[in-house]
C-alpha cells in the first residue's frame, strides 16, 4: 500500500490453517508495528537507509496534526525489508532526529533525549513497545509519551521553572502539566513556589 506521495506501507500475511477441514485456512492481514503518539507534540518517523539517511514513512503527512486529536491515531509501519539492521528515526516538535531505535527485543522501557535546532533545549520523552494482545498479538505497540509529567494535588495553584532558569509554569489545583523541554545550560532540577504575589522559589 502506497500513500499520496509514493511512501508504501508494508503489511505482513499471517496464515493459520484449520485442523481436519480439508486445509481450510485463514489468512490475517496485519502491521508489523502501530505507533501511538501520546506527548501532545507533532512528530514524524523515518526508517534508517543503508547509508545512514532517513526514508520518510507512509502516512507521514498525518503525522504532524494528529497530536490535537484528543485520543491519539494508531499509526501502522513496517520496515520495507526484513533485516535485524532495521531501525527507526524519531523526531518530536522542531528536534533533530533521534539517534537510530531498535525494537528486536520483545518489549523495553526507555528514555529518548531529543537535541533541538538550535542546541539550547533537550526535550525528554518516554518511549515504550510490546506486543499486542489478543487479535493484534503479531503486532508491536509502541507509544511516546512526556518523559516528565507535574501533577498538582495542593488546594493552590503552582509554579514550575527549571532551577536556574526564568521562564515558569503555572500548574492550578488539581490540574497535570507535562514537561516536554530543559534547558542545557541550566541543572536538570525544577523548582517549586505556590502562586502568589510575593512568591518565593
Amino acid at each position: 500500500m502506497a500513500d499520496k506521495q509514493g511512501n508504501k506501507l508494508m503489511l505482513k500475511l499471517h496464515y493459520h490453517t484449520y485442523p481436519n477441514s480439508g486445509k481450510a485456512f485463514k489468512v490475517q492481514v496485519y502491521s508489523p508495528y502501530i505507533f501511538l503518539n501520546k506527548t501532545g507534540l507533532p512528530f514524524d518517523l523515518a526508517a534508517k537507509t543503508w547509508t545512514g539517511g532517513q526514508k520518510p514513512m507512509a502516512g507521514n503527512d498525518l503525522f504532524a496534526g494528529d497530536w490535537q486529536h484528543s485520543t491519539p491515531t494508531p499509526f501502522m509501519f513496517g520496515y520495507p525489508h526484513e533485516d535485524r539492521r532495521n531501525r527507526l528515526y524519531l523526531k518530536v516538535g522542531d528536534t533533530k532526529w533521534s539517534k537510530p531505535l531498535s525494537f528486536e527485543p520483545v518489549a523495553a522501557d526507555m528514555q529518548i533525549v531529543l537535541g533541538s535546532n538550535s542546541g539550547n533545549t533537550n526535550t525528554y520523552v518516554g518511549l515504550s513497545y510490546s506486543e499486542g494482545l489478543g487479535k493484534y498479538k503479531l503486532t508491536k505497540v509502541i507509544t511516546i509519551a512526556p518523559r516528565f509529567l507535574i501533577k498538582n494535588t495542593f488546594q493552590y495553584a503552582l509554579r514550575i521553572r527549571q532551577h536556574s532558569t526564568n521562564k515558569d509554569i503555572v500548574v492550578k489545583k488539581g490540574e497535570t502539566v507535562p514537561i516536554h523541554e530543559l534547558q542545557n545550560d541550566a541543572p536538570s532540577q525544577m523548582s517549586m513556589a505556590f502562586d502568589e504575589p510575593n512568591l518565593t522559589w
